[in-house]
């Protein structure tokens, strides 16, 4: 039996506050093909 294991990353990001900055990132992240299972700011 076939058993497929899915990696798990945490992404830390600082940088000033602007507009878009999270729009972009997950943006990003989804042409990407990944996933955000929890996202804070």
């Amino acid at each position: 039996m076939t058993q497929y294991t899915t990696a798990q990353y945490i992404l830390k990001i600082r940088c000033p506050a602007a507009s878009g900055i999270v729009a972009a990132i997950s943006g990003c992240l989804a042409q990407n093909g990944c996933y955000i299972s929890e996202m804070a700011q």
